[in-house]
């Protein structure tokens, strides 16, 4: 079993730590390219909005990242202790017919992440938010 086990803070540039991580973890655990690939898209939208949406500006805040996989699934969990925020929830479903420019701004990332992982949940523990999905290994 692989397992990382990541905290970073809540600035931008810890995306680039974040995929570097991932990226060696991907190859200890055996993990498909293109899985991979899927795997660094949905984290990096998920850590993104939580440092620019998750906190109040100027505060110094931790996001933990933990990531295992049994050889055919990676199982991931994002816990913060930002604001209350259930992207399952709070975040209306984007209309994909619309005309970009008519378009409400929101919601894209969210389905984005849902299409690219499986079993996608939010939890609130106590003051923290904790995010998790699974992917398979093997496309």
């Amino acid at each position: 079993m692989a397992e990382l086990k990541l905290s970073l803070t809540n600035d931008l540039s810890e995306i680039e730590r974040l995929s570097e991580a991932v990226a060696a973890f991907a190859d200890t655990a055996n993990i498909d390219p293109k899985q991979m690939f899927r795997l660094n898209l949905a984290l990096e939208e998920l850590i993104t909005n939580t440092i620019n949406y998750g906190f109040e500006a100027g505060s110094d805040q931790r996001i933990d990242v933990s990531l295992t996989s049994d050889g055919r699934t990676v199982s991931v969990a994002i816990e913060d202790g930002g604001r209350a925020f259930d992207p399952l929830l709070d975040v209306q479903p984007p209309d994909l017919d619309a005309d970009v420019d008519g378009r409400e701004i929101g919601g894209l990332g969210v389905h984005f992440v849902r299409e690219l992982t499986d079993n996608l949940a939010y939890q609130r523990i106590g003051e923290r938010n904790r995010l998790s999905f699974s992917l398979g290994c093997q496309s």
